[in-house]
C-alpha cells in the first residue's frame, strides 16, 4: 500500500485521526487533498501544511489522479465523491487499515482502553521524544507539547498510536508492546454486551508480536500467552509498576515510582486529576519495559502539558475558572469532576453537559444521571446524534428528569450566555464528545469582557 502512493485523497479528513494520517502522507511526499462537512481549527491546520481541503460533495473537485482514497465511516453511503470514486474503481480503505499498514513493519506501541487512551498516548509519546529513540505519534487529540496530533521523527522510531476499540478498529494492529487502561462497556451499540468488548480486547492482545508486551492496569482480569504481560497501579503495590507517597505540591503531583520492588525515585507530573496521573503511570511502565532511562522517563513525565480538551483550562481569573472536557462516558464524567473537588474543595460547579450518540444515553441513561447530580449547577444541552438515528424516549429532557438536582436546565447554542448569567458563576466545566466545544470560545470571549 504504501511503495507506490503518490496521491491520496481523504473523506472526512478534518477527523482527528484522518487528519493525522493526512499530515503523514503530506511529510512523505504525498500529493495530498481531501473533503470534509465544515470548516474547523484542523482543516484550516492542514491547509495551513499544503494540503487542498474543500467542503463541498462535489465531484468536479475531484483531483484527476488519485492513487488511493481513506474514508471515514461517517461519510454517508450517499455521498457523491464516495460513489464516483467507486466507481472510478481507486483503492478504498477506512483509517484504521491504513494505520496498520503503515505501522506492521515497525516498532509499535498501540495504546487501548475504553477511558484514557488519548492522555496516555500523549504522554507515552512525550517520553519518547524526549528520548533517543524519537517517536512517530499518531494522537487521538492535539498534544500541548507538540500543539498538533501528529509527531513523526524518523522511520526508524517508534510509532506510538491510538488503538481505537470502536468498530474493531484496532484489530488491524500487531503492536510490539500494547496498553489496556480499561475495559469498561462503551459502544454497545458495536458490541452488544461487555463480554463481546472483552473478547474483542482479548483478540487485540493475540496479535502483539511474539515476546512482546502487554501493559495493564492492575485488576484488569487479562489472559495472555506467548508474551510478557505488566501491570501498573496507583493503589496497589501489588502491580508490577505503581506509584508511592503521592502529594500535590503547588498543583503538581510528586509520587515515587517502584518497578519490581525498586523505588525508581521521585517523580513530578503537572497535569491535574488522579485518572491522569494514573495514566502517566501507564506510560511509565512502557518505557520502562523498553529500557529508556530513568533520567528521560522523568523529564518526559515532568514536561508533559496536557491535551487538548482534556482538563484544558481554557480561562483563568480571581473569580472564575473554565475547563474544557471531552468527557462522554459516565466513569469520565465521574473522573473529571471529582478532581474538579479534590483541586479546587469549596468551590461551585456549573456544568455544561452535551450526551454523545442516542446508544449510549440510552444504555447508560442512569448511570449519566448519577454522576451528573454531583455537580452544582447542570446545563444540558441535546444529545449530539453523530451517525445514529433517534431512539424513541431517549434525549436530554428525559436524562434531565432523572438527575437529582434542584439546579439543573436545558440550553442550547444561541441561549447558554443568557442561561448561565441567570445565577452567578465560579468554575464553569464544558463537556461532550459531539460539537459542544464550540461555544468554548464564545464563553471565552464573553467572561474577557464582563
Amino acid at each position: 500500500m504504501e511503495n507506490k502512493i503518490t496521491s491520496v485523497y481523504f473523506l472526512g479528513i478534518g477527523g482527528i485521526g484522518m487528519s493525522a494520517l493526512a499530515h503523514y502522507y503530506k511529510e512523505q511526499g504525498a500529493k495530498v487533498s481531501g473533503y470534509d462537512l465544515t470548516e474547523s481549527p484542523i482543516t484550516q491546520y492542514l491547509q495551513n501544511l499544503g494540503i487542498d481541503v474543500v467542503f463541498e460533495d462535489d465531484i468536479s473537485l475531484l483531483p484527476e489522479k488519485i492513487d488511493m482514497v481513506i474514508y471515514t465511516p461517517a461519510i454517508p453511503q450517499d455521498s457523491k465523491q464516495l460513489n464516483e470514486l467507486k466507481n472510478r474503481n481507486i483503492p478504498l480503505f477506512k483509517r484504521s487499515q491504513v494505520l496498520g499498514e503503515v505501522t506492521k513493519n515497525h516498532k509499535t506501541i498501540a495504546i487501548s482502553g475504553t477511558h484514557g487512551k488519548t492522555t496516555t498516548t500523549a504522554i507515552i509519546s512525550n517520553v519518547y521524544h524526549n528520548s533517543k529513540q524519537g517517536v512517530n505519534a499518531f494522537i487521538g487529540g492535539v498534544s500541548l507539547n507538540f500543539d498538533s496530533n501528529y509527531l513523526f521523527t524518523s522511520k526508524n522510531s517508534p510509532f506510538v498510536v491510538e488503538a481505537d476499540e470502536y468498530d474493531k478498529s484496532f484489530l488491524t494492529l500487531f503492536p510490539d508492546i500494547a496498553v489496556v487502561t480499561s475495559m469498561e462497556a462503551d459502544h454497545l451499540d458495536i458490541y452488544n454486551d461487555a463480554n463481546n468488548l472483552k473478547d474483542t480486547f482479548h483478540e487485540f492482545f493475540s496479535q502483539i508480536k511474539p515476546n512482546g508486551t502487554l501493559v495493564y492496569k492492575y485488576g484488569l482480569e487479562v489472559k495472555v500467552s506467548n508474551i510478557q504481560a505488566v501491570s501498573y497501579s496507583i493503589e496497589s503495590s501489588e502491580a508490577d509498576v505503581f506509584a508511592s507517597n503521592i502529594r500535590i505540591e503547588d498543583g503538581s503531583f510528586h509520587f515515587d515510582i517502584y518497578y519490581k520492588k525498586e523505588n525508581l525515585g521521585s517523580f513530578i507530573f503537572s497535569f491535574p486529576g488522579r485518572h491522569n496521573l494514573e495514566n502517566a503511570v501507564a506510560g511509565i511502565a512502557v518505557a520502562l519495559v523498553d529500557g529508556l532511562s530513568v533520567a528521560d522517563l522523568k523529564k518526559g513525565i515532568g514536561s508533559f502539558k496536557g491535551v487538548k480538551r482534556r482538563f484544558e483550562k481554557i480561562l483563568e481569573t480571581e473569580n472564575l475558572l473554565l475547563i474544557d472536557d471531552y468527557a462522554h462516558h459516565p466513569t469520565e464524567v465521574e473522573a473529571f469532576l471529582e478532581s474538579i473537588r479534590k483541586q479546587y474543595p469549596g468551590r461551585k460547579i456549573t456544568t455544561i453537559f452535551q450526551p454523545h450518540l442516542y446508544s449510549r444515553t440510552q444504555h447508560f441513561m442512569d448511570e449519566f444521571a448519577e454522576v451528573l447530580g454531583k455537580t452544582d449547577r447542570l446545563i444540558l444541552f441535546d444529545i449530539y446524534p453523530a451517525r445514529e438515528l433517534p431512539i424513541d424516549g431517549i434525549n436530554s429532557t428525559n436524562l434531565l428528569k432523572k438527575v437529582k438536582l434542584e439546579n439543573k436546565e436545558m440550553a442550547n447554542f444561541k441561549n447558554i450566555i443568557d442561561v448561565l448569567e441567570s445565577q452567578s458563576i465560579d468554575i464553569v466545566v464544558v463537556m461532550g464528545a459531539g460539537n459542544i466545544d464550540r461555544i468554548v470560545p464564545q464563553l471565552k470571549n464573553h467572561f474577557e469582557t464582563v
